[in-house]
């Protein structure tokens, strides 16, 4: 039980090998032990469960450099037909290599905008991605300022969405890809 969190060493090495954007990969264990009937401990044949969650986190600029520079160079050319299809391959190769280095083939991407406390959680599924990451290239992030932000795709809306926290309130806001634009979400 623990949580290890690499910035530097062998380990971290062989993962930013994988991904050279790398700033930082945290490896959360946790277990869950079951209580019988009687609440007082396991039952026979029972047992916990071991839960990890592995997290790898990006700094975004560079990663966007790397998804262009794999599809040829050109932003012009991640707008093609066969960018989905190129973003796809690109995340499940990753995706193939890094689950060998964190033990983990469900973990999550998490893009770092450098120098603000704004992250972004990139959807696990492949096709999902692409899609993410074709629209975040149109994403500004200079509304929040210095505010801490999550950021994550609404995959049935096919838009990025932020929490905002802020002094005693968490706030949401949605981008608006016509009005290249974050537009406060009403309760």
């Amino acid at each position: 039980m623990g949580t290890r969190v690499y910035v530097a060493g062998s380990d971290w090495d062989r993962i930013a090998v994988v991904n050279p954007e790398l700033v930082s990969a945290k490896i959360e264990h946790f277990s869950m032990h079951g209580t019988g009937s009687d609440g007082g401990g396991t039952e026979s044949g029972g047992g916990g469960i071991d839960i990890v969650s592995v997290t790898v986190t990006l700094a975004l600029v560079p990663f966007l450099q790397a998804v262009t520079g794999a599809l040829g160079g050109k932003v012009g050319d991640f707008l093609s037909a066969q960018a989905p299809k190129k973003v796809v391959d690109l995340f499940r190769r990753r995706r193939e290599e890094t689950a060998s280095l964190v033990g983990d083939p469900n973990f999550n991407y998490v893009l770092q905008v450098s120098d603000t406390n704004i992250r972004i959680r990139l959807p696990r599924d492949p096709a999902e991605t692409a899609e993410a990451v074709q629209a975040l290239l149109g994403v500004t992030f200079e509304h929040f300022g210095s505010q801490r932000v999550g950021i994550s795709w609404d995959g049935s809306r096919k838009s990025w969405e932020a929490w905002v926290t802020g002094d005693a309130e968490v706030t949401l806001w949605r981008w608006d890809q016509d009005g290249r634009e974050w537009k406060p979400v009403r309760p």
